[in-house]
């Protein structure tokens, strides 16, 4: 055999040793394959095994916890602190014949005692009313007020909600303390209906806040746990209403203005992705519609501004949209829609800034407000 064959021959039996040894592992001994596979699968079953025993122990930590906190101190302090769940507390023991709900222009703008007297004035009957305005209040909060409301025995007779721009483009989370604050088991379906087709998450939120007490107050109990600290509880001056105080210097109030006008506007800027967002609509419909049920008549409103903030009131904003949008409730509802967002006799030096109304303002626009939208509402009664 010459050198070159004897190469050849070399060559072709590394060769075929090599393709003996990358034969597939299909072709080893059957018992060996079937134990590999066995044990795979009981890794499997144990990680399996050992993710359903942590799963449970959490879920048993955190009803205990439920539990607990159910039964402490910390649950009949922290939520005279907000706002939302202190007014629900304080209407459940005192009523109303009338109830309006809104953010802080109406928190700070409808004064119980000038309705009391100027209904008097225009119907001859007493009628008494809850303000359930809310700083900084959201869509959320007004179902939330609304169902409040409805639920009461007896209910009202009269309920006006009080919306303002830009709270149908931003500010429709259940989430923040200051709405989550106000959730219970049943309004969280009320909550869940008005997102889940537009934001499943949020639907979530409702229903777990529904659920757990921990957990729609989950700051504020780290913080007592932590550091000790709870907020202080609230107490109001007239069924719900706070005053803003006297009116300031025209050149003060100008001021304070223009700075929230600015901020307003951003809020509404189509060109900085502002649109009217889909679960705002749906909760101020639905707080409609929840009333409606208990018998009770409604009203919408726009609520007042300074001239100030007019500046937005075009289509580079939503503002148009806003409009259409509550207007298409009203329609779809049948309730009126009033846009109060000026009235006869409103005037700048009203409002302590943009949209928050002085004292004399707020006595100002609740008379107006009690004699052109309350008193034909209340007709029949």
């Amino acid at each position: 055999m010459t050198r070159e064959n004897e190469t050849n021959a070399t060559n072709e039996a590394s060769e075929a040793r090599d393709a003996k040894s990358s034969e597939p592992a299909a072709s080893a001994d059957p018992a060996t394959a079937g134990a590999h596979d066995q044990h795979d699968q009981h890794e499997e079953e144990g990680s399996m095994k050992s993710f359903l025993v942590a799963f449970s122990v959490m879920v048993g930590t955190l009803l205990c916890a439920e539990l607990m906190f159910r039964e402490s101190q910390l649950l009949k302090k922290i939520p005279k602190g907000y706002h939302l769940s202190a007014k629900q507390e304080e209407y459940r023991k005192v009523g109303g014949d009338i109830v309006v709900t809104g953010d802080s222009r109406m928190f700070h703008g409808v004064v119980p005692s000038a309705m009391t007297e100027t209904l008097k004035q225009k119907t001859g009957k007493t009628y008494q009313l809850y303000n359930m305005g809310i700083p900084s209040g959201t869509t959320p909060i007004f179902l939330i007020a609304a169902h409040e409301a409805a639920r009461h025995k007896p209910p009202p007779k009269a309920f006006v909600i009080g919306v303002t721009p830009a709270l149908f483009s931003c500010c429709d989370t259940v989430a923040s303390l200051h709405v989550s604050a106000g959730v219970n088991p049943e309004n969280s379906v009320l909550l869940a209906q008005g997102t889940i087709l537009p934001n499943t998450e949020e639907a979530g939120n409702s229903i777990a806040y529904g659920a757990s007490r921990l957990l729609q107050f989950r700051t504020d109990v780290v913080n007592a746990l932590k550091d000790g600290t709870i907020p202080p509880p609230l107490s109001f001056q007239d069924h719900g209403w706070i005053t803003m105080g006297p009116r300031l210097s025209a050149t003060t109030q100008d001021t304070r203005a223009r700075g929230r006008a600015v901020g307003y506007a951003d809020l509404m800027d189509k060109s900085k992705g502002s649109a009217i967002r889909k679960p705002s609509v749906n909760f101020v419909r639905e707080a409609v519609q929840v009333l409606q049920r208990a018998g009770v008549k409604v009203a919408i409103i726009g609520t007042p501004q300074s001239r100030q903030l007019d500046w937005y009131h075009d289509h580079a904003h939503v503002y148009y949209e806003y409009i259409d949008a509550v207007q298409a409730i009203a329609n779809e509802t049948n309730v009126p829609f009033v846009d109060l967002n000026s009235f006869p006799g409103l005037e700048n030096i009203d409002f302590v800034d943009g949209d928050h109304l002085s004292e004399p303002g707020a006595v100002k626009f609740t008379n107006y407000l009690s004699a052109t939208v309350l008193a034909p509402l209340l007709e029949g009664n």
